[in-house]
């Protein structure tokens, strides 16, 4: 007597494809812009599941609605660790973005930092200020590390273990590049 339970569900993982490729048509664009940052990493995550299990539930003969917790669980396993992890990606894909930037203006070379020197562009100076404070907030100075001389551990009163909050550590990394910081 519940016939139209089954039609209504099929049509509804249907309707859902339009709107999925319009999700990733979205998060595409502000990775494109600004790199891959958790939040957009578990989105990507989430947009293909969602993909996959519409797919699951429009071609399978007798879907099993189990499917959705049981993949969900193995999703989240797969992107809570390992190199392919959302916060090691974030904090490559950031790493990679500043960079590239930096190497633009010639104060990243050959692995090491040099002073800059000429002004950035306005709007690479308020990129760098953004990569690095999104760095020091999150990750922490480790991963930039390896391109300075002097520990970043003693910038912005950071020197206790974990404690990377404020804009004073940013600020002063971003002015030890011989770079404006610019201010959220």
């Amino acid at each position: 007597g519940y016939s139209w339970i089954s039609r209504v569900a099929r049509g509804y993982y249907v309707v859902l494809i339009p709107l999925i490729v319009v999700l990733f048509l979205a998060i595409y664009r502000r990775i494109a812009e600004y790199g891959i940052t958790e939040n957009r990493y578990f989105v990507v995550t989430l947009g293909i599941w969602l993909a996959a299990m519409t797919v699951y539930f429009v071609i399978a003969k007798s879907p099993s609605i189990k499917v959705i917790p049981a993949s969900l669980c193995v999703a989240s396993f797969l992107v809570a660790f390992g190199p392919w992890g959302a916060f090691q990606v974030s904090e490559r894909s950031q790493i990679g973005r500043l960079s590239a930037i930096l190497s633009s203006h010639g104060v990243l070379r050959e692995g090491r930092v040099f002073r800059a020197e000429r002004p950035l562009p306005l709007a690479d100076a308020r990129e760098v200020s953004s990569i690095i404070r999104y760095l020091w907030e999150v990750h922490g100075p480790g991963g930039v590390q390896p391109w300075f001389s002097v520990s970043l551990d003693t910038l912005g009163g950071s020197g206790r273990q974990g404690t990377y909050t404020g804009e004073t550590g940013p600020r002063e990394l971003v002015e030890l590049l011989g770079i404006r910081y610019v201010s959220r």
